[in-house]
């Protein structure tokens, strides 16, 4: 069987499987050096379970997948495909993001199917207030755009993921605080 897919469809999947960068991708590396991370704490706040569809998730809630798919973050059109028994979560401007059940236990606290509140240990972030957008491949390979304002968090060496200004206001305290 054979399967054609053009240049970009090919390009797409490699940036997304972390196989290679686009060409407009930067090293974050670089881009990080420049920057001062300091650490905050995310504010505490509470994630009602959802055990309707993906589409009507209300802001703050959280929804076990029963299917794999692809989400995609409504703030930047960022994708990342999840797996059947991942979480949706749906944040507090209705962005959707899915991570797998040992990161959720990990970043929140409560049980599964109840409500759940935010983890509170310190992440290092800094604010980017670059001349201009870049992107730069998120920590999990996916491809993200880092616009002036957003901040940075550094999950450890080499690893990074963006969050943009407005949802960092509403979920995290002021970096140093």
């Amino acid at each position: 069987m054979n399967i054609k897919m053009s240049q970009s469809q090919w390009k797409e999947i490699g940036a997304r499987m972390g196989w290679m960068k686009t060409a407009q991708e930067e090293d974050i590396e670089q881009i990080a050096s420049g920057l001062k991370f300091l650490p905050t704490r995310k504010k505490l706040l509470v994630y009602k379970h959802w055990d309707g569809d993906t589409e009507s998730m209300p802001p703050m809630s959280y929804k076990v997948m029963n299917e794999a798919g692809i989400s995609v973050t409504k703030l930047d059109n960022t994708k990342r495909d999840y797996q059947s028994g991942d979480i949706m979560m749906c944040g507090p401007k209705g962005e959707k993001y899915s991570m797998s059940p040992s990161k959720f236990a990990k970043n929140y606290e409560g049980k599964l199917g109840g409500d759940v509140s935010v983890e509170q240990t310190p992440r290092m972030v800094a604010r980017y207030d670059g001349p201009r957008s870049i992107r730069f491949t998120a920590s999990w390979g996916e491809g993200m755009d880092l616009n002036p304002g957003d901040y940075l968090v550094m999950e450890g060496p080499g690893k990074y993921y963006r969050i943009e200004k407005g949802v960092f206001k509403d979920t995290y305290n002021e970096p140093g605080s």
